[in-house]
């Protein structure tokens, strides 16, 4: 049906089937896909080799780690949700590293609402399902918002966002079979 499911099947059939000259996924290892818990209060996007039903969304297979890392970097620096496994409570003194350059919006200090942490991993989740049309309309939208309220730093913030997102996406090339003349950068 799609190549995700072309991955599934390879990879159960060479575990199965032990062919000897595939070597590539004779291992333990499954391909690793991009999770976010959904069901946690401030959930976090990691890197997992399991899909389970859980109720939490995965996105991939990639095709190797080192894609998924840089997916996973890609979207960090997109998007400030929080990297850490600390328990969040809302009370601890002052926020870490990764709030001061922009990378997290520091729930761990009240920083910010849980509806408020909650609109990044949904902007994470469009983004990784390649809805970034729909991304920079809301940041958008927000950036507008948060300028009428005259919150000129936060609109600052969310206009460098959108550059970014609309720079990531601009770069992307799709890919075509057709005899065609076009110009590539």
């Amino acid at each position: 049906e799609s190549e995700q499911a072309a991955f599934h099947l390879e990879a159960t059939l060479v575990k199965k089937y032990q062919p000897f000259y595939n070597v590539r996924l004779k291992d333990d290892k499954h391909y690793p896909y991009l999770k976010i818990d959904i069901e946690e209060p401030w959930p976090r996007v990691y890197i997992t080799r399991q899909v389970k039903q859980d109720g939490a969304r995965y996105f991939g297979p990639y095709a190797s780690a080192k894609s998924v890392r840089t997916t996973l970097d890609l979207v960090k620096k997109l998007f400030p949700w929080r990297s850490c496994t600390k328990t969040i409570t809302g009370n601890d003194a002052r926020p870490c590293l990764d709030y001061y350059i922009k990378r997290c919006i520091a729930p761990c200090t009240s920083f910010c609402t849980i509806e408020e942490y909650r609109d990044v991993i949904n902007q994470v989740i469009l983004f990784l399902e390649g809805r970034t049309e729909a991304v920079v309309q809301n940041l958008k939208s927000e950036m507008n918002h948060s300028a009428e309220k005259f919150n000129f730093e936060k609109a600052a913030l969310l206009r460098d966002q959108i550059k970014a997102v609309e720079r990531v996406t601009e770069s992307q090339v799709t890919a075509t079979t057709e005899s065609t003349d076009i110009d590539v950068f």
